[in-house]
């Protein structure tokens, strides 16, 4: 007669359940401290409406013209393009973009404005393109703006790296090998990022969450290692730390650097604009968490005022980070997502899904694509083929997003840039709001149709802070 021993059974009910409670205190964790129910009010609308229309952007930068020439890299790109307008305000008349795309038509047609197209990551090309000379100046640039990235937020894995580092670290690396080599003593202005200041969440093993105690991030914080981060944080760090180091090196560049976080809203931006277009439907896990926004008009003057300072005074901010974000406090996701709702006609249609599921869903996206990669580029070594294979397949689609790496930004957390607003006169004038039917006029009407875009069922208008113009 045999004997079955009750404990294997044991043990499986108890790892169970056991693994269930973890996997609890895990959704628990991701699903954040806000009300999914959260929106802006009536008057908190017609507030930031009435705010809005006092902005004056000439009050946020040195206003006088310099007459200097201006080079900027990726100024056909989303910050990139900010910083032309704030030129332009002001009245500058050189003023050169580099990009692998053109401006918008508006902007090419100022005849202050030149466009030629480069892909940085060819040095000659760009040295080409930097060292050519202004028409009325007769020089070559003296300011040179770098906002030039790609940004793949989604990936974090090594096989990644090829698609983020050529532009972001080795276009970077020929920039400041490049402006090196521009006459007198040029001034290069470098985009980086807020992440730089942040520590990395754990997903899977931070399950605490204080109710009362938000981490404060500024210019002191660093997580001190980004082994771990995703691809775009780790090449935005390796090319801050060539900028710092040609600044040491240079007996006649001087470099600033400029991270704003923690999300850039404006026309175009992968928060706002991105979630209208995507409509009707709009599926989200992160509604219960909120981060400080800034917005892109905010970003452009943090720029300018680092120029000026490296001007007037170098030895207090040259090779040295500078965090700038908004004047508002933090928007829940939810709430953001439940005005737009009720503004945009048709209203948006809110998909809300289980924030566990999702992390799940991104991990096993990413084992998917590390595998399919593997797998191929066997293959292709093999076959001796010349090529490697496409990061993402084409019938993925938007899906390549939901990766892990991707939710590092839902947490809570404050950042602190009191030190910009001291040392560079940094003030945030903007702000973002979600109102229908009205239409800005705060820098002219030549500039604000540079930022109006129509679509089918709606339009979006959006100056000196987000705003949102839905209609049928």
């Amino acid at each position: 007669m045999f004997f079955i021993s009750p404990l294997p059974a044991t043990l499986c009910a108890i790892s169970a359940a056991s693994l269930g409670y973890y996997l609890s205190k895990v959704n628990k964790r991701l699903i954040g401290p806000h009300s999914l129910d959260e929106v802006l009010s009536d008057e908190e609308l017609a507030a930031s409406r009435e705010s809005w229309r006092k902005i004056d952007m000439l009050k946020a930068i040195p206003s006088r013209c310099t007459c200097e020439g201006y080079v900027v890299i990726g100024g056909s790109g989303f910050v990139g393009s900010y910083i032309v307008q704030l030129l332009l305000l002001r009245k500058e008349t050189s003023i050169r973009i580099i990009d692998a795309n053109p401006p918008a038509a508006a902007v090419l047609s100022n005849p202050s404005v030149s466009f030629v197209k480069v892909d940085i990551t060819s040095r000659q090309a760009l040295r080409e393109a930097l060292q050519a000379p202004f028409a009325l100046t007769g020089k070559p640039a003296n300011v040179v703006y770098h906002t030039a990235a790609v940004i793949r937020f989604w990936e974090r894995a090594e096989y990644c790296k090829d698609a983020t580092w050529a532009v972001n670290v080795e276009g970077t690396r020929n920039v400041l090998e490049i402006v090196k080599e521009l006459p007198g003593q040029p001034i290069l202005v470098y985009t980086s990022t807020a992440d730089l200041c942040l520590a990395e969440p754990d997903s899977w093993f931070s399950l605490r969450r204080s109710a009362t105690k938000v981490p404060v991030y500024s210019d002191n914080t660093s997580p001190g290692s980004f082994h771990e981060s995703r691809m775009y944080t780790r090449s935005k760090y390796a090319a801050e730390q060539l900028v710092i180091a040609a600044d040491k090196a240079s007996t006649s560049v001087k470099h600033g650097i400029i991270r704003p976080g923690y999300a850039i809203v404006g026309l175009n931006d992968p928060m706002i604009h991105q979630l209208i277009r995507s409509g009707p439907q709009v599926p989200f896990f992160d509604g219960g968490w909120a981060s400080t926004a800034v917005a892109v008009w905010d970003v452009a003057a943090a720029h300018l005022l680092m120029e000026d300072a490296l001007r007037e005074r170098p030895q207090e901010v040259r090779a040295d980070p500078f965090l700038v974000t908004g004047k508002c406090e933090p928007w829940s996701y939810a709430k953001m997502r439940n005005t737009l709702k009720i503004l945009c006609e048709p209203p948006l249609e809110l998909v809300a899904l289980p924030p566990l599921a999702m992390l799940l869903t991104a991990h096993a996206v990413e084992i998917m694509l590390w595998t399919r990669y593997h797998s191929l580029a066997t293959v292709f070594a093999i076959l001796r083929m010349k090529h490697k294979p496409a990061l993402v397949p084409k019938w993925l689609g938007q899906t390549r997003n939901l990766q892990p790496a991707m939710m590092t930004y839902m947490r809570e957390f404050i950042l602190d840039d009191s030190r910009a607003r001291k040392v560079l006169g940094y003030v945030s004038l903007c702000f973002y709001v979600l109102f229908p039917r009205h239409s800005p006029h705060l820098l002219g009407t030549d500039l604000n149709g540079l930022l109006q875009r129509s679509y089918t069922k709606l339009s979006l208008s959006i100056d000196c802070k987000e705003e949102l113009h839905c209609r049928a």
